[in-house]
């Protein structure tokens, strides 16, 4: 389909087809996808939901997803335990906890319009010093 739309890419009939195709191929993804899921929360109903070894197996996988077992430097040295947390503190302290080189830019210039006192305090007002309650 897409090399005919290449060859001749003025032809409306050949876009509407693939957008045609195109159109059952995400419904059919979509379906194909509520399938599997279906299928996957009848096993967790029939083996899982008991407070059997198949769930605490399940939440084991669930957390060692979750969990980082190492790092590997720039360097490639890779680090576990200890002195990987001890690269994590000193990355994030380094770049959170840092002077940054960057200059502070002046506010005050920033905006070129700006409300008078006056009209700035009456935005803030309650209605009621309107009259309007």
């Amino acid at each position: 389909m897409q090399k005919m739309i290449d060859a001749s890419p003025f032809d409306s009939s050949l876009k509407d087809k693939e957008s045609l195709c195109m159109k059952e191929f995400v419904e059919a993804s979509s379906d194909e996808e509520s399938f599997i899921k279906q299928k996957a929360k009848v096993n967790w109903l029939e083996k899982g939901d008991a407070n059997t070894r198949y769930f605490h197996n399940m939440l084991k996988c669930k957390n060692n997803k979750k969990m980082i077992a190492s790092v590997m430097r720039t360097t490639g040295e890779v680090l576990e335990g200890d002195a990987m947390i001890n690269e994590f503190v000193n990355y994030y302290g380094s770049f959170l906890g840092g002077e940054h080189a960057q200059p502070s830019l002046p506010v005050t210039n920033m905006f070129s319009r700006r409300l008078d006192a006056t009209l700035a305090l009456s935005m803030v007002e309650p209605e009621y010093a309107y009259g309007k309650l």
